[in-house]
């Protein structure tokens, strides 16, 4: 339970100096003096919430708080968890999807283990700053740790976008988990082609609650990005360096999550990210984008059909894995292989035994960076002759969203495969940069700083 005002000695003195949670104070902390921003209270007897200017959210008992000094009015209302968000008075209109995840987590008071538990009007509130930036709406649409997002899910966010958009939302954000985030950024890119305004998806590696959460600044360069930029794709903001100097955008079909607990754990892979943002607005770090007002109608295409997978070939598989799929009247396979797209002959004979049976059979590359190549050895001849089609450059798991969406479209196999050969959302790279792997991830300082010091 979030509550808007504080009680007991703290609300008093509150109510003496007219300050309610979401207006900025200055206070003296065991002989610091620092300015910070009320965060409503929780619960919690003798402790103040409080977010600090890099973002971090602290809570200090009463008794060593002196001093306390409210800065400026505040025109921020904040919403709490029983109450809708009330909207701010002016702004671009951006409308917030929630649909759980760490960004949206509170502890478990059993196990201690974070569950999917805050509402989209408690991120309001633990983030006020939000206020500033944009009108916002707020919907809760459901409340999933990433885990359990499935592509049924991906089709309800689809259609909640596509609802805003019409509702005229200069920019729409999704708060989603981690995990599985570059799925449905994948997904959405395929099922809303030619999106009028900025679509961003955003999660956090820390629940809004937790010291040194990437939430608060996540979501508002998220706001950012939707409520000011002029991009007209599916993106993903994240936190850029493990500090908190500014976020990247990256393209909604070219990200991955690389770390399992690091802030800084998206990436785009193969090619560069689209832009930077931080609290002096938005770098782009390239041209080649959609544009808003310069994009044919949005083409809603919302559909998927998850009969299909993704393996990845390891040394010891078993054919009879993908005898399984076949068998299961599955209709498609996405491979990660290894290199340049291979895997062993045993395999490759029962990917042909699969395709024989109607199975359609995708390749991708585990290394992630780099190309396949069906032509370099002969082991990728042979897999040609099988039946199996190359992607390039295209991840395994964006194969995999395209390749549930493409099953949704058409029966016709030779329509499938086109679909999943065409470039409809960059997800396919011509050119990747020259040393990306290494160090092309929009100037990150502790990665410039470690090149210097090795080149002395």
């Amino acid at each position: 339970m979030v509550d808007a005002e504080y009680t007991g000695n703290i609300g008093n003195l509150f109510r003496k100096l007219g300050i309610h949670a979401g207006d900025p104070i200055e206070l003296d902390v065991d002989g610091r003096r620092f300015a910070c921003v009320v965060l409503p209270a929780h619960g919690l007897a003798d402790m103040v919430r409080l977010r600090m200017p890099d973002g971090y959210i602290i809570g200090i008992e009463w008794q060593r708080i002196k001093n306390v000094r409210k800065l400026e009015a505040s025109s921020r209302q904040v919403a709490t968890a029983n109450q809708p968000v009330p909207p701010a008075p002016t702004g671009p209109d951006v409308v917030l999807l929630a649909t759980g995840g760490t960004i949206a987590g509170r502890p478990d008071p059993v196990t201690g283990g974070l569950v999917a538990g805050r509402g989209a009007s408690e991120l309001y509130a633990l983030v006020p700053e939000l206020a500033g930036l944009a009108r916002l709406k707020m919907i809760d649409l459901f409340s999933v740790l990433s885990e359990n997002m499935q592509p049924a899910h991906w089709v309800r966010i689809a259609r909640a976008v596509l609802e805003a958009i019409d509702s005229g939302a200069r920019g729409v954000v999704v708060s989603h988990g981690t995990d599985t985030l570059h799925y449905t950024a994948s997904a959405l890119s395929f099922m809303i082609q030619n999106p009028p305004v900025p679509i961003v998806l955003v999660g956090s590696q820390k629940s809004i609650d937790r010291p040194s959460s990437d939430a608060a600044l996540n979501l508002i360069h998220a706001v950012q990005v939707a409520s000011t930029s002029d991009i007209a794709e599916v993106v993903v903001t994240m936190f850029g360096p493990t500090s908190d100097q500014y976020g990247i955008i990256h393209r909604g079909t070219r990200v991955r999550k690389m770390h399992t607990s690091a802030r800084s754990t998206f990436r785009t892979i193969g090619d560069v990210p689209l832009g930077l943002v931080d609290h002096n607005g938005i770098r782009m770090l390239r041209t080649d984008y959609a544009r808003v007002g310069q994009t044919p109608p949005v083409q809603p295409r919302i559909g998927v059909c998850d009969r299909a997978a993704l393996l990845y070939y390891h040394p010891g598989m078993s054919p009879e894995v993908i005898d399984f799929y076949a068998a299961s009247k599955f209709r498609g396979l996405v491979m990660a292989g290894t290199g340049m797209g291979h895997c062993s002959d045993d395999v490759i004979n029962g990917l042909k035994r699969a395709v024989d049976q109607g199975l359609q059979v995708f390749m991708t590359s585990q290394t992630l960076w780099g190309t396949t190549n069906p032509y370099a050895y002969q082991t990728g001849r042979r897999l040609i002759d099988a039946g199996v089609t190359f992607l390039a450059n295209m991840l395994p798991e964006t194969a995999l969203a395209k390749l549930y969406w493409a099953l949704s479209q058409t029966k016709d196999p030779e329509s499938v495969t086109a679909l999943m050969t065409q470039n409809i959302a960059n997800e396919i790279v011509p050119r990747e940069p020259p040393d990306g792997y290494l160090v092309y991830q929009g100037g990150i300082p502790e990665v410039a700083e470690f090149l210097r010091k090795e080149r002395l």
